[in-house]
């Protein structure tokens, strides 16, 4: 969980699976509930509860996160790995950018976005398989 600060980054991680493959099960793979300008780049997001992952603080929300090349329902060696919700869920902040992810296998929609957050980027993304829509405006 990213809770405070400015400019952390995730890089290359394998979360919700371990390194031979098997399923780990997080309730959220990445919770972001503050701060500014967090980068998430080439990680594996699979087999989690819930969201792969997933901005949530209304009160102090995080800002300008950007979410790339990341692997969100679908391994590094392209096997199907589910998560039980969205691959990405966005429920608050503002100017989030979403660039070049596999966005598979989902049970929910592939990007769901809330109401709450504004002016969010979505670009050259790949969606595929997941239960609901690529890309949730709700």
């Amino acid at each position: 969980m990213l809770a405070g600060g400015d400019r952390h980054v995730v890089n290359n991680n394998f979360i919700g699976q371990n390194r031979t493959g098997g399923s780990l099960r997080n309730g959220v793979g990445l919770l972001i509930n503050s701060g500014d300008a967090h980068r998430i780049d080439f990680n594996a997001l699979v087999y989690n509860d819930s969201y792969g992952i997933e901005i949530n603080n209304t009160a102090t929300p995080a800002t300008r996160v950007q979410i790339n090349f990341n692997r969100i329902g679908v391994t590094r060696q392209t096997q199907a790995a589910p998560n039980l919700g969205a691959g990405i869920r966005i429920e608050a902040g503002s100017e989030h950018s979403m660039f070049r992810n596999l966005i598979q296998n989902n049970q929910g929609d592939g990007v769901e976005i809330l109401s709450q957050s504004r002016r969010n980027f979505a670009k050259r993304n790949s969606f595929l398989n997941n239960q609901a829509l690529a890309i949730d405006l709700s």
